[in-house]
């Protein structure tokens, strides 16, 4: 890790998530039956720190796009705190949140569909300054064309309509139009799974090129642990709405402590991968002990009954697993 990417972290934390849950109420046949809770995100605790990368990886289903979601005020939790530079981003002012949430952006998945087809790409990319920023056209028109340079594509783009492009350049506007407020917090929701292989590595290296001259922040979602150990300088591992393991990517993909952890690690690592037996617990009705245990292959007694905390084993290194809790009681 570079040393001032260290010592930003020694410095600041941008972002920081305590206990933080959501749940979703489903309602089965009659509108007076009682509802379900789905437990999308369970008591989630969580720093980034000003100009790291954190990684957050899991299965689908897992909760990380609830969580990411939840960080920037699209979701509303039902308990927790999520603070940006110490401001509680629930309880402040309508006024006071619309100030914090220019300084919050996303990139989504599938630059396409996220993008309006009827709009040009000036259109696209200026709609950010129309609705936050009272500022001229002429400052608008500077401002796209200053964007569109950054991100690679030409001036000459600007009055073309989204689908006269590729799926590589669709993500260089979605990413042209999530910097336009100039944010410091960037969450990249699996920002090159929907495109082709051969243009990944361009839109990392933009990525990692403009967190380099912005000073940007980024959670980083994706299930391509070979992209994360290149980008990120933190892992957060989740599963079944729970974080299970945290720490410096070296160090978690070098020192992996959870079983889960292991097995996801094992699948790009090993020739003989680890296997996971069994299905994903429901999240209506997730066990009452460790949640992985229906799966694990290291499972003991006490996993069935004993939920686990996240512990901080090494320095800047966390885990939740009943195994741990033996091994240093």
């Amino acid at each position: 890790m570079a040393d001032d990417i260290k010592k930003a972290i020694e410095e600041e934390i941008l972002i920081e998530v305590e206990n933080l849950s959501v749940d979703f109420p489903i309602s089965r046949g009659l509108a007076w039956w009682k509802k379900d809770i789905v437990s999308a995100v369970s008591n989630v605790s969580l720093k980034i720190a000003r100009g790291s990368c954190v990684a957050l990886v899991g299965e689908s289903g897992c909760g990380k796009t609830t969580l990411a979601n939840t960080l920037i005020g699209l979701i509303t939790p039902t308990g927790g705190k999520v603070r940006y530079k110490d401001q509680d981003l629930y309880e402040v002012s309508n006024a006071d949140y619309k100030k914090i949430r220019n300084n919050m952006q996303l990139i989504f998945q599938d630059p396409y569909s996220s993008l309006n087809p009827r709009f040009t790409i000036k259109d696209i990319i200026s709609e950010p300054f129309r609705i936050r920023k009272n500022i001229s056209e002429l400052e608008i028109a500077n401002h796209v064309e200053r964007l569109l340079k950054l991100v690679g594509l030409s001036v000459r783009d600007k009055d073309r309509h989204i689908f006269n492009f590729s799926g590589g350049q669709r993500q260089r506007i979605a990413i042209a139009r999530a910097i336009a407020l100039n944010p410091e917090f960037l969450i990249c929701d699996e920002p090159v799974s929907a495109l082709d292989v051969s243009i990944h590595a361009q839109i990392l290296n933009l990525l990692l090129d403009l967190q380099k001259e912005l000073n940007l922040t980024y959670l980083f979602i994706s299930h391509n642990l070979a992209v994360v150990r290149n980008i990120s300088t933190h892992v957060a591992v989740m599963y079944l709405g729970e974080i299970v393991e945290y720490g410096e990517v070296d160090e978690i993909f070098n020192n992996p402590i959870h079983p889960y952890t292991k097995a996801l690690l094992s699948a790009v690592k090993d020739d003989d991968p680890i296997i996971l037996e069994g299905d994903i617990p429901s999240p209506i009705n997730p066990p009452d002990g460790c949640r992985f245990c229906s799966r694990c292959y290291l499972k003991v007694d006490e996993c069935d009954k004993d939920h686990p905390e996240l512990l901080e084993i090494e320095t800047d290194h966390f885990a939740a697993c009943n195994l741990i809790k033996k091994r240093t009681a």
